[in-house]
């Protein structure tokens, strides 16, 4: 049995990444906090995976503005 100890790497994996979006384009997934839609955000597809990839990888993704941008929009 293989043992992880830090799943994050295993989030960034482009691969994953990419069977993601595949899965959150098949399941008509709703726009992001941003107001993004799935259909923009394959638009391009390629540049925004990497940057999602790099981002994640270097600690760069701004996780709070979407856990708060979640929070006021449930209030709402």
């Amino acid at each position: 049995m293989e043992k992880w100890y830090s799943l994050i790497d295993k989030v960034y994996r482009m691969e994953n990444l990419e069977e993601a979006y595949r899965q959150v384009r098949r399941n008509k997934g709703a726009p992001g906090i941003d107001g993004e839609t799935v259909e923009a955000y394959g638009e391009n597809i390629e540049e925004n995976l990497a940057q999602l990839h790099h981002d994640l990888k270097t600690d760069n993704y701004n996780l709070e503005k979407c856990v708060v941008g979640t929070l006021f929009h449930h209030r709402e």
